[in-house]
């Protein structure tokens, strides 16, 4: 076996960790803006390293018909997507606008 998907898997499950313990960080922070402000460019980072790899193993590894495995794959891959769009349209969101709601 190559090194590379090996590589690939690493990064995958590193940047998805990442990914998962920020959020899991940013929501139990609550207001704490800077925070936020530090770790949204590089949440987002991870998320778009993990969707990218993620789609890379699935389209090395992943031929002929859809078993049970690679529709539990293919729901957490849209599961993660999901996640992202809301996390873009949270970073997109003004700061001051949480403050206008309480």
């Amino acid at each position: 076996m190559s090194t590379l998907p090996f590589f690939i898997i690493c990064l995958h499950v590193m940047a998805g960790v990442f990914w998962a313990g920020t959020a899991f960080t940013m929501a139990r922070a609550g207001e704490n803006a800077a925070l936020h402000a530090k770790l949204k460019k590089p949440q987002l980072g991870a998320a778009a390293m993990a969707i990218l790899t993620g789609g890379y193993l699935w389209h090395t590894f992943h031929v002929g018909p859809v078993s049970a495995v690679e529709r539990s794959l293919g729901i957490g891959a849209v599961a993660a997507l999901l996640a992202l769009g809301l996390q873009i349209v949270g970073a997109l969101k003004p700061a001051h606008a949480h403050k206008m709601q309480a």
